[in-house]
């Protein structure tokens, strides 16, 4: 976890799940993901709560959170 002034960068957390399926199938978003087509959020629970092997998803996702309200505003994926 990092923290700063206004945000902090956590590890995902299950009940971020309905968040990051909202986002990925916000379709004004996917020209920046390359999203071709909906998920499911069956799909994105699981991937929430895989946790994260990085040799299974060929990456690592961390929440970005508004410190001042504890609100989810991004992601950051590596």
């Amino acid at each position: 976890m990092f923290k700063g002034e206004k945000v902090l960068i956590r590890a995902l957390e299950p009940e971020d799940a309905d968040t990051i399926w909202r986002w990925e199938n916000d379709t004004t978003l996917w020209r920046v993901s390359h999203t071709k087509a909906p998920f499911s959020k069956k799909l994105i629970y699981e991937y929430v709560n895989s946790g994260q092997d990085i040799y299974k998803h060929q990456q690592v996702r961390w929440m970005i959170v508004n410190v001042s309200n504890n609100e989810p505003v991004g992601t950051l994926d590596f």
